[in-house]
């Protein structure tokens, strides 16, 4: 057997003998680990800022889609509120009835409207709230159920007794507050309490008829239900009429119309 036995040769020869990372050179081999190292955090936050252009870019469509989203679909609920028209002796008003809001007080009036119950009633009130414990607030007030001739009111109708709403929405359930333009159902405070189809409108600000506004018949409030969103001009001559008419209750004398004005129609629009 010969002494002189060698390895084989490298794959590569001395051109893999001599690469940088097997040669043996450390300062060499250094370098190219460092270059290797910063190409990979280069391309590291090259992502990471695109990561955060994308996420920042979506951000921004979405909001713009929300904040177009969101008025139209307050649009389109306010649109789906019916709208009453009352063709009066004095010119036209048309009321929003919020059933989104006051689905009770809503239902009753509409019921009203549907059955042509306002067609010839009019409106015979123009004063403030009757309570004695409270500050008196501006309103007309109208409604079949009056007799002008007799300075009478009766809850008979067609010699049937009206139908009233016990269990009404409050102004706290419903969040509809008496200021200028609403409009509500009157009850019957000096029974039942129950409310009832007469109506009346605020000509200004009347916390009186909201939840604790008065004690009289209890704290509940008057269940509004509606909007005056046209015709308020209408409401303020109603408002401006004489009030000296014919009246047995001593607490709306001085609120009678002298010549009631007439309601001529009511009808969804």
């Amino acid at each position: 057997m010969s002494a002189s036995w060698a390895a084989p040769p490298i794959p590569g020869g001395a051109a893999y003998a001599d690469s940088p990372l097997v040669n043996g050179n450390t300062s060499e081999n250094s370098d190219v680990f460092m270059r290797v190292e910063m190409s990979t955090t280069l391309q590291l936050k090259k992502k990471r800022k695109w990561t955060l252009r994308c996420s920042i870019h979506g951000a921004i469509i979405l909001l713009a889609a929300l904040t177009a989203v969101i008025p139209v679909r307050v649009l389109e609920a306010a649109d789906m509120n019916p709208k009453v028209t009352l063709e009066t002796a004095l010119g036209r008003i048309v009321i929003e009835v919020f059933e989104d809001r006051a689905p009770k007080n809503a239902a009753y009036f509409l019921e009203f409207v549907d059955n042509g119950d306002y067609d010839g009633g009019s409106f015979y009130r123009a004063g403030g709230s009757v309570s004695a414990s409270a500050k008196s607030s501006p309103i007309i007030q109208g409604g079949f159920l009056w007799n002008a001739a007799t300075g009478e009111f009766s809850l008979e109708h067609d010699g049937a007794r009206v139908n009233t709403l016990p269990e009404f929405d409050t102004t706290e359930e419903s969040g509809i507050k008496h200021v200028r333009g609403t409009v509500s159902l009157a009850r019957d405070i000096l029974a039942s309490g129950d409310g009832i189809p007469e109506f009346f409108i605020c000509t200004g600000d009347s916390p009186v008829f909201d939840v604790d506004g008065r004690t009289e018949p209890d704290t509940r409030g008057f269940p509004a239900f509606g909007k005056v969103i046209e015709g308020m001009d209408v409401v303020e001559r109603i408002a401006a009429q004489p009030a000296d008419g014919v009246s047995k209750a001593e607490v709306v004398k001085g609120q009678i119309l002298t010549k009631p004005v007439a309601i001529e129609t009511a009808s969804r629009r």
